[in-house]
Order: C-alpha cells, then structure tokens, then sequence
C-alpha cells in the first residue's frame, strides 16, 4: 500500500487506549479509501469479466488465482499493520510466538499438498492460514490493548464488497471444477 503506520503506533506508545484505538482506526480507514475503487472496477465490469469467464477455461483459473492473490495483498496489510502494534507495543515476542506457529503451519502444509493438489487449492489453504494468525493477532490485541479495527462509515461497503468477492470466488470455483 505504501503507508506505514509505524511512526503513528509508535507515538501512541503511551498513550491511554482511546487513543490508540483513534489511531489504529484512522491505520484501518486508510486501507479501506484504497479498497473502495477496487470493488467499483470489478462492479462496473462484471458482465465482460462474467463473458471471459464463461467462454475461456484459462480466464478462469486466471480469475481465481488473482482474486486469491488480492486476497493475500489485503490480508497481508492487515497483518502488518498489527505487527506494527506489537512492535510499537514492545511486545516483539508474543509477534514472533505467532508468526513461529504461522511459519511452521504453511510449511508443513507446502510440503504435504504442493505435489498432491492444484496451486489454486495451495493458494486458497495459505489465505486460510494468513487469515488464522491475523484472528490470533487480532485477539490477543484486544484483550492486551483493547484495540480492534472499526469501519465506521465503510462497514457497509466492506459487507458487500466481500459478499461481491465471495461470489465471484464461488462462481469460478464452480465453474472451474
């Protein structure tokens, strides 16, 4: 994405837990502005992406793929912005607990099934994982700093642009098999 929030999170260092829940929220808001415009691409253009995919095998795998892709980028930011917290919390230890458990999982998933099963099954097992340790982290930030993402006026746009993304992942999946 190109913003760091490291700076932001480390002057909230000490500062009471309102004020770290305004500042992780203005880290969240800033994310969301970016996804906006990307749910309105894939809204205006979903009868000629609907089109490609029905007509073309490889579009489809394609299609998959990349929104499993775009999925991974957008978790990845999540991830980041709260090991951004942990570190400005001083808590490096409890980050590196999860991400142990993170790195041991896909590893163990990668040599399991990467010769066994198809990339787009490895892609969507590895957001599952990514998703996994992002609830772990999300968790153990709430109950220490009582800090959790809100939407505020975006909640609605996020319902259903992941309701968007559900369905077109669902519909290529479908189609694909």
């Amino acid at each position: 994405i190109g913003y760091s929030g490291s700076a932001l999170l480390t002057r909230t260092t000490h500062a009471t837990p309102a004020s770290k829940q305004e500042a992780f929220a203005a880290l969240s808001q800033r994310f969301f502005t970016l996804l906006v415009p990307c749910c309105l691409i894939l809204g205006i253009n979903y009868y000629p992406l609907k089109v490609i995919l029905l007509n073309y095998q490889i579009a489809q795998s394609f299609a998959f793929i990349l929104l499993l892709y775009m999925s991974m980028t957008f978790l990845d930011f999540f991830s980041v912005l709260y090991e951004q917290l942990y570190f400005a919390e001083g808590q490096p230890g409890k980050l590196l607990l999860i991400k142990l458990i993170e790195s041991v999982v896909v590893g163990i998933t990668l040599q399991k099934m990467l010769s066994k099963t198809s990339i787009e099954r490895v892609l969507l097992i590895l957001c599952s994982i990514k998703l996994s340790c992002i609830i772990m982290m999300c968790a153990h930030a709430y109950h220490t700093w009582k800090i959790q993402l809100t939407f505020k006026k975006i909640m609605p746009i996020i319902i259903i642009s992941s309701c968007i993304a559900l369905l077109l992942a669902a519909f290529i999946l479908i189609m694909y098999s």
